[in-house]
């Protein structure tokens, strides 16, 4: 549903049970249709689906687990197929570049 929001409209949604946040910065922002559909088809289907970080090229991100856990790096690329990153970490003016599962790290500011 589209609509306008006032701001006793506005912070009655915020109050709603279940509600996270409202999309956008700082003002509410509509979600395309077909990012909905896609959601309402992933819900629907048998397969199984999990929460993965929104993890972009050049974000500093720390190791969680394995011999370099509590590594600091950057990401530097993805292979999708693999849930695999690709991760830079700069160690005494030199980088190293390794493959991490997309879970094994987490966004370090």
């Amino acid at each position: 549903m589209h609509t306008t929001l006032d701001t006793n409209d506005y912070l009655a949604i915020l109050k709603a049970p279940g509600m996270v946040q409202i999309l956008g910065n700082g003002r509410p922002t509509p979600v395309p249709k077909e990012t909905v559909e896609s959601i309402r088809t992933i819900m629907k289907s048998n397969q199984p689906f999990y929460p993965c970080p929104y993890l972009q090229t050049g974000v500093p991100v720390r190791v969680l687990d394995g011999p370099l856990a509590g590594t600091i790096g950057v990401i530097q690329g993805r292979k999708e197929k693999k849930r695999r990153l690709i991760v830079s970490v700069e160690l005494f003016q030199r980088s190293v570049a390794v493959e991490l599962d997309d879970d094994a790290v987490e966004r370090w500011s």
